[in-house]
């Protein structure tokens, strides 16, 4: 999932940096789908962490505009019969775009890594 942040959310996410340090490297590699559009920040790459994914800032390449990028693993919810959370994430966070919530990030767009 890919998002724009606000100036809010950017603020949050810079408060939540300082709070949080960066102890953990997991796959922060660019979905191939989206790896000739996005790379990954190499200024600050985890902008946070949770039990479901991890969030990376990217950054679009012919514009250099950031983003955040959130990145759930499907094996994770595939092994505890989770798939239909992974779902409703995906659908809560695509009608919070559609409605404008000011305080949820936009949904741009959603990709399944087949690699």
């Amino acid at each position: 999932m890919i998002a724009s942040p606000s100036m809010n959310q950017q603020l949050n996410v810079q408060q939540a940096q300082l709070q949080e340090p960066e102890t953990e490297q997991r796959n922060m590699n660019v979905p191939v789908q989206w790896a000739l559009e996005f790379e990954t920040s190499v200024a600050k790459p985890m902008l946070g962490k949770g039990t479901f994914g991890h969030i990376v800032q990217v950054v679009q390449r012919a514009s250099g505009h950031p983003f955040a990028m959130k990145v759930c693993e499907r094996h994770f919810f595939s092994a505890r019969g989770m798939e239909p959370q992974l779902a409703s994430e995906v659908e809560t966070l695509k009608r919070a775009s559609e409605q404008k919530c000011r305080h949820v990030v936009r949904l741009l767009d959603v990709v399944a890594d087949t690699a």
